[in-house]
């Protein structure tokens, strides 16, 4: 799959933000670093949907391509993203933006139609496509025409006119092997598969795999949620193969040499005993109902030692009560079973965790091993850190990094470092400044940048130690939101280190349209 660079991301050191934009203006300026070899450069685009007749829209991006995604190596980096009216979420604009030399340029500006739920940069034999999926039609952006043009229709659960956009739903991933993304769309009957072709159409969609789950909240409020898929190669024929999840055990749907998948699973039993995929949650209040005993969820099934096989990646939760929780990630090695298939350790070789609540782990090559370290972010729940969140409006985190070491994760970090967030206790939301990987230098070598406040972001340079990072850190200054808003690394401009993406979502006390800053290091080497 085309990979995007998102700023609207469920990880809970990125302070949420909202998508896109539409007709704007760019300002260019230069902002001292104060390090050694470093400065920087400040494009800023504020956002101004005056044009489309909306107010202090809301903000979100969409999509973000680098140079290695459009194939040019270098300028110009292009941005999709969209702007929502703060009053009526339905009334939504797309625009394209280039980010040339002379800063911000705006390609496409056009309304979109309420009946599209969801957006997707994917990857075609030309050039990246940007499609549109609403009403049952998949469309695609034609940007010559700047128009959308119907591709065919694609029955799925996403039906209704949306009330926002989802972003965080990848309908396009690669699944045959030829380099461009192909479509997998969850429907009521199952999923809707079509594979990409070279002449940048799709194939007639094949429907395969499990039905949707269906939630009755009332008579009159039905929901749907969909399994979710996993790709691997099961019978390591070479093609890739989807499984789900489904009662106590991964159904596998093999893929043959002509893309085309089987309507009849193949049961692959897994150890330890699943309960589910669904996600973690905890409640509080009078009628709160947590699960109580040792919990395990399957997380993800993916590749972390480089050997070619999937690991399966299992949380797990344990204690009794709400102040009781404790968490963990459990990783269980992938590897051959008698009969050449893929099959998974009945015991994990790795655990990580901290104590407390894990929220997040993120998993990313930070020393260009091959490998894939862990970036985990946890917190303590209890009494005492609760009463002194309530008293200082402010919670303590701990990010803590793991580094794999002869294919398995040691019991105690290569880093920890102390996060600590803002809380807004009227509103019950929490600010959590961003804590992200980057090569900002130039040496190969990711670093570590932490947000301080909303004026300083802390570098630490990446080294060969086993801590990854060096214990000093660079103080760079530069706008950061400490609010609405989010920060992603990105490499904007197609040197060999990397950049930041920022967005200030709209101030509307302050009458303040959002604003989107592209933030280039450029080193004096």
């Amino acid at each position: 799959m085309l990979e995007p660079y998102r700023l609207l991301l469920d990880r809970c050191w990125l302070a949420g933000g909202r998508l896109g934009c539409v007709a704007a203006f760019g300002l260019l300026s230069i902002t001292p670093v104060w390090g050694a070899g470093l400065t920087l450069a400040v494009d800023a685009l504020e956002i101004d949907m005056s044009t489309h007749a909306v107010n202090f829209a809301g903000v979100q991006l969409v999509y973000a391509t680098d140079e290695d995604k459009t194939g040019s190596g270098q300028l110009p980096f292009e941005l999709y993203v969209v702007g929502t009216d703060h009053k009526d979420q339905r009334a939504r604009a797309l625009s394209t933006y280039l980010l040339t030399d002379n800063g911000w340029q705006q390609r496409i500006s056009q309304t979109l139609a309420s009946e599209v739920t969801l957006l997707q940069l994917v990857a075609a034999a030309e050039s990246p496509q940007f499609l549109a999926y609403g009403g049952d039609t998949l469309s695609r952006l034609n940007s010559v025409a700047s128009a959308f043009q119907p591709l065919f229709e694609l029955p799925s659960i996403y039906r209704a006119n949306a009330v926002e956009l989802d972003a965080e739903i990848d309908f396009a991933r690669e699944l045959t092997g030829d380099d461009l993304d192909d479509l997998l769309v969850p429907d009521f009957d199952g999923w809707r598969f079509s594979a990409a072709k070279a002449d940048g159409t799709f194939s007639e969609p094949q429907l395969f795999g499990p039905r949707p789950l269906m939630n009755v909240g009332t008579a009159r409020y039905v929901n749907f949620t969909a399994n979710t898929p996993y790709v691997f190669d099961h019978n390591q024929d070479g093609q890739l193969d989807v499984a789900f999840w489904e009662g106590d055990a991964l159904q596998v749907y093999y893929q043959n040499e002509a893309a085309v998948f089987s309507t009849t699973p193949v049961r692959m039993a897994v150890t330890p005993n699943i309960e589910s995929d669904a996600f973690f949650s905890l409640s509080v209040g009078d009628d709160a109902d947590n699960p109580t005993g040792r919990q395990v969820l399957l997380d993800a099934i993916e590749d972390l030692d480089g050997d070619g096989l999937p690991e399966m990646v299992i949380y797990s939760v344990t204690g009794e009560g709400l102040f009781g929780k404790e968490t963990r990630y459990e990783i269980h090695r992938g590897l051959l079973d008698a009969k050449g298939q893929l099959s998974f350790e009945a015991t994990p070789s790795s655990v990580v965790g901290s104590g407390g609540i894990q929220i997040d782990a993120e998993r990313l090559d930070l020393n260009g091993d091959g490998t894939l370290e862990m970036m985990v972010t946890s917190f303590d729940l209890g009494i005492g850190s609760i009463i002194r969140g309530l008293l200082s409006r402010t919670a303590n985190l701990q990010l803590a990094i793991y580094t794999m070491q002869d294919g398995r994760y040691p019991e105690k970090p290569a880093l920890t470092r102390k996060v600590t967030a803002r809380l807004d206790i009227g509103n019950g939301d929490i600010f959590v400044p961003a804590v992200l990987a980057g090569d900002v230098n130039g040496d190969g070598l990711k670093d570590l940048l932490v947000q301080n406040g909303d004026s300083e972001l802390k570098v630490f340079y990446g080294d060969n130690s086993k801590r990854l990072f060096a214990r000093n850190s660079v103080t760079v200054e530069v706008e950061l939101p400490e609010g609405e808003g989010s920060v992603s690394a990105v490499n904007l401009d197609g040197d060999a280190d990397d950049d930041l993406l920022v967005v200030f979502d709209a101030d509307k006390a302050e009458k303040r349209q959002p604003r989107i800053h592209a933030v280039r290091f450029e080193s004096d080497d």
